[in-house]
């Protein structure tokens, strides 16, 4: 694994563990329930905006999967 990307990793996880994340974690899934209600959309605009919402919330809420992933990937190698 290079050094690029295992301090990557690392700096990743000290990210997960920190009450900050856990902060995130709650904002985004707020944001994420939040802008599921299709009923109260009237607009195309606002349906591209929750969307987009919807999107970097479950990006996010994904990460720690991710770097799981990736770590994986470069113990294959």
């Amino acid at each position: 694994m290079e050094l690029d990307t295992q301090k990557y990793i690392d700096d990743m996880r000290d990210l997960f563990m920190s009450e900050g994340w856990e902060w995130v974690k709650a904002e985004c899934t707020e944001m994420h329930t939040q802008y599921s209600d299709v009923d109260s959309i009237n607009t195309a605009e606002q349906l591209a905006f929750a969307k987009g919402v919807r999107f970097m919330a479950s990006q996010l809420l994904s990460l720690p999967t991710m770097i799981q992933d990736l770590e994986e990937e470069d113990e294959e190698i």
